[in-house]
């Protein structure tokens, strides 16, 4: 449903509201967006068909603000917007908003049908990724801001600096796809061009993984690794009862991230985790009736149920 929305909804919205929408010069594609709002999830600028629903990821956002230096005004309702959304949702939103999600969710599918065995990654491959993305999400905020620095004009104030995270973005190549249109051409003119180039084949790389490894790209996305800076403070909690938990284990070999958190947890009720997605696939797997459950404020949206050997509910 949200891919639908994602992708398509700015082409239906506007064709039901007979919207006409003109095509701007060159390099000014965010006229095409039917909402002036960026989404936590990746919601690509180059999205096909025109007009798009919204803008672009926050990530994006973010990135570009000190380029265009808007007023505080102008970006405050976005901003709270924005939190209101992670705090609400936090990585929820990654495992059921984002086409990407979507997308490796597919891979998933196809390497379970065609019986190809699933890459488990090594603790210590994990902890690494977990390092690397925030790293990244950090050198994308410091170099979003040395471009409007003065001392760094002449090295960072370039045209290949521009919306870095949309040129080593994987969705860039991917969603346009579903409208109909090839995606951008790497370039290779200059020494920039390049670099973000070829990083952008390497995170593309990481995504075709997804065949082999369970949300291969969502382990050092840019928009997670945000997203998961709010999973303490979300509404939506996944919570365990530590007296009903028999230690089985198959909260640990049905996560996807292969996160040990949900199985190690002997003491706190509230098990959100930044490196969880909220798929909830610890708690349908779960054997035991009520030993976890998920819980937006004080609503109970459900919990672990009783299963027999055959795995059959009851």
């Amino acid at each position: 449903m949200f891919f639908i929305i994602i992708i398509y909804g700015g082409y239906i919205l506007s064709a039901y509201l007979d919207v006409k929408v003109v095509a701007p010069a060159r390099g000014t594609e965010d006229e095409f967006n039917v909402v002036d709002f960026s989404l936590p999830v990746r919601s690509c600028r180059y999205i096909q068909p025109q007009p798009t629903l919204f803008k672009s990821c926050s990530v994006r956002y973010l990135a570009d603000l000190p380029l265009y230096q808007p007023s505080w005004e102008s970006i405050g309702l976005v901003i709270v917007i924005l939190l209101v959304l992670y705090f609400t949702f936090a990585r929820f939103m990654c495992g059921w908003f984002c086409p990407l999600g979507f997308f490796t969710d597919m891979l998933d599918y196809v390497r379970q049908k065609l019986r190809i065995d699933r890459i488990w990654l090594p603790e210590k491959l994990r902890n690494f990724l977990r390092l690397w993305r925030y790293s990244f999400l950090i050198a994308l905020i410091l170099l979003s801001v040395a471009i409007i620095l003065p001392f760094a004009y002449g090295i960072f104030m370039d045209k290949n600096f521009y919306a870095i995270t949309c040129q080593v973005c994987p969705a860039r190549s991917i969603l346009p796809l579903f409208g109909g249109k090839l995606p951008t051409a790497p370039s290779f003119f200059t020494f920039w061009t390049a670099f973000f180039s070829t990083l952008s084949l390497i995170f593309l790389g990481v995504y075709i993984m997804g065949l082999f490894i369970t949300r291969s790209w969502c382990r050092v996305c840019p928009n997670g690794t945000l997203s998961s800076l709010f999973s303490k403070g979300s509404l939506i909690v996944k919570e365990k009862d530590v007296r009903k938990c028999t230690k089985c284990g198959i909260c640990k070999r049905t996560c996807p991230f292969e996160n040990n958190h949900v199985f190690e947890e002997k003491e706190k009720k509230n098990i959100n985790h930044p490196n969880c997605i909220q798929c909830f696939n610890c708690i349908e797997k779960c054997p035991e009736p009520g030993c976890l459950q998920a819980r937006f404020f004080n609503i109970v949206l459900f919990k672990s149920k009783f299963r027999d050997m055959k795995g059959k509910k009851k």
